[in-house]
């Protein structure tokens, strides 16, 4: 994710790592008036980015809250980015299926999805 401030007030544009194999259409008539309202204060390569396709948020970091997004409606991150997060969970994955305790409870889960599951082929 990359961000640039769009004002001092703490206003943050988030642009996320995307692949753009499938970009969206841009269609400026079905923004909404916040989306318009900002689109247009954004700058010429900001409003390109959204154009080809490029997921953002635009977030206000000082109230903590959401102002708008662009292009979030099929985001899907990058396999990169998705391997790099599994890489980064292995290990504590790895950790905690190493404790009996673990697999033990693991396991009684696992019984009791496949009895729910028979139940509900049960009533069918």
């Amino acid at each position: 994710m990359k961000g640039r401030k769009l004002a001092p007030q703490g206003i943050e544009n988030i642009y996320f790592e995307t692949n753009l194999k499938e970009p969206s259409v841009f269609d400026k008539s079905k923004l909404t008036p916040v989306q318009a309202q900002v689109f247009s204060q954004l700058s010429s390569i900001e409003q390109d980015k959204i154009k080809e396709g490029y997921e953002v948020v635009i977030a206000d970091l000082k109230n903590n809250r959401q102002i708008c997004s662009f292009n979030m409606e099929n985001y899907r991150p990058p396999d990169s980015a998705i391997e790099s997060f599994a890489r980064c969970l292995l290990p504590m994955i790895q950790e905690y299926y190493s404790k009996e305790e673990n697999m033990r409870k693991f396991e009684a889960y696992m019984a009791k999805q496949e009895k729910d599951r028979a139940n509900k082929n049960d009533k069918k």
